[in-house]
């Protein structure tokens, strides 16, 4: 089912997968010159230790064991030594520690790119579903690999040019297109609902502001029992539109928020309308084929697509195969699929003012707000199909997509001009493979010690066991 993926992630995961870059092998090409020589399983260990503490917030923990004598400058096999995790992850105050306690500050960091070669080899095998991954800067690709396989039963790898389904990234694709629109004179966001749909409950108090927004109050289709089942068949638009027009409203339009894939399975409907062409065909014309983004498109039922990964879950320590939606459910909603590289395309198009002007963008990342000052959730905002969040004191705009299968994130930082994509083909998630966090943890490993430190020591930060033991070789 489709969920809402914008709250923070989970404190355990971030030490876990950020910690496989000081214990895991980079995968580095066999020219690439070594900053140091291979270190001994003890100095990687003390690392590990070290490391560890930094990643928590532990001062006391830290103290401890240079205190017990641990080497302050040990680094583990990508060369990253405690000094540097406090520097990317924004522990300024640890970093100062440990240059009292005679860290070198003048070490060479580790390479971005073997960071994050590291970091994904060691949360995606050979032997299963992977993921994806596309980091760019102004412009230019810095690095773009994929990790595990598209299919696993033939053994084929995951590439920068695998398809996969991005879920409810393709919310923000929809909301461009209504704006498009906009711009176009065709429509606007102030229109009623009734408008387009004469005979919905309550469609004249409904606008598509609040269908962009999720303040509309209309019913989650996708949250009805059942809907995982029905899913799996194709089914015409009106008939899903029937499915759902007669339930109760959550709340009064424009009260509240919650978040609704029923008011964007409505806008692609009326994209539709007012186009006079199918939702996919129309964003290909208009924002695919201008952009270059050839292997992107509303997903077709029957055969797979060339190149398209499969979509796996994961429980009970194995993967399974997911459900496979036929996506005619989902519409606005969800349905498209993409590539890293395409999504790159697509953010270097929007925020380099290709797709819509500047009003349109202004209106789009501006978070909604229910009253007079309340914002629509207190740790990210939502405008027109985008979230609006901070990250280490920088703008941050973007989505996270899951549905069976699969599991994306799309974020951009424009100050920065950074750009993060990760898509997997697996949901639930495999340990680990977690688009959003990973996306952050990536983010850091180029950007931390340029974005703002962290609040001094966020002290006891909680650690799972199976970070301790990643840390440890246990």
């Amino acid at each position: 089912m489709m969920k809402r993926r914008l709250a923070g992630t989970t404190a355990a995961l971030l030490p876990f997968i950020f910690l496989a870059l000081a214990a895991g092998d980079s995968a580095a090409s066999a020219g690439e010159i070594k900053v140091h020589p291979r270190p001994s399983d003890n100095e990687v260990a003390q690392a590990n230790k070290l490391i560890q503490a930094v990643l928590v917030g532990d001062a006391a923990s830290l103290q401890q064991l240079l205190s017990q004598g641990l080497d302050v400058n040990s680094h583990g096999k990508t060369s990253l030594t405690a000094y540097q995790a406090a520097l990317l992850r924004g522990e300024s105050d640890l970093a100062r520690f440990l240059a009292d306690h005679g860290a070198r500050t003048n070490a060479p960091m580790p390479p971005p790119a073997r960071l994050t070669d590291t970091l994904f080899h060691a949360v995606a095998t050979n032997h299963g579903p992977g993921v994806a991954v596309l980091v760019e800067q102004n412009g230019k690709v810095l690095f773009e690999q994929g990790y595990g396989l598209a299919d696993v039963p033939h053994h084929l790898a995951i590439t920068p040019q695998t398809k996969f389904r991005i879920g409810s990234v393709t919310k923000q694709f929809t909301a461009a297109a209504i704006l498009k629109l906009e711009e176009e004179g065709k429509l606007s966001v102030a229109d009623k609902l009734s408008k387009y749909f004469p005979d919905f409950p309550r469609g004249d108090e409904v606008t598509l502001h609040q269908l962009l927004t999720h303040t509309s109050g209309i019913h989650n289709y996708s949250a009805k029992p059942g809907f995982s089942d029905q899913a799996t068949n194709s089914s015409a638009p009106e008939a899903i539109i029937a499915s759902f027009k007669n339930d109760p409203y959550d709340f009064d339009p424009g009260t509240a928020w919650e978040y609704d894939n029923s008011g964007y399975f409505l806008l692609g409907r009326i994209i539709e309308k007012v186009s006079g062409e199918p939702y996919g065909d129309w964003l290909r014309r208009e924002f695919f084929k201008p952009l270059r983004m050839s292997s992107t498109g509303g997903q077709p039922s029957g055969p797979i697509l060339k190149h398209e990964a499969l979509g796996y879950g994961f429980g009970n320590g194995q993967y399974t195969n997911a459900p496979n939606w036929d996506l005619s459910w989902l519409l606005g909603a969800g349905d498209l699929y993409s590539t890293v590289e395409d999504l790159g395309r697509w953010n270097e198009g929007v925020f380099g003012n290709q797709v819509l002007g500047v009003a349109s963008l202004k209106a789009a990342w501006t978070p909604v707000r229910i009253g007079e000052d309340q914002e629509a959730s207190a740790d990210t905002g939502y405008g027109y199909g985008w979230a609006i969040s901070r990250f280490r004191g920088s703008l941050e705009i973007s989505h996270s997509g899951g549905i069976p299968g699969f599991s994306s994130f799309l974020m951009r930082l424009p100050r920065e001009n950074f750009t993060v994509v990760i898509l997997a083909n697996s949901e639930p998630e495999l340990p680990g493979v977690e688009p959003r966090p990973l996306a952050h943890l990536v983010t850091e490993i180029y950007l931390g010690q340029t974005l703002a430190p962290r609040p001094s020591y966020e002290a006891n930060r909680s650690v799972s066991a199976a970070a301790s033991e990643a840390v440890l070789g246990a």
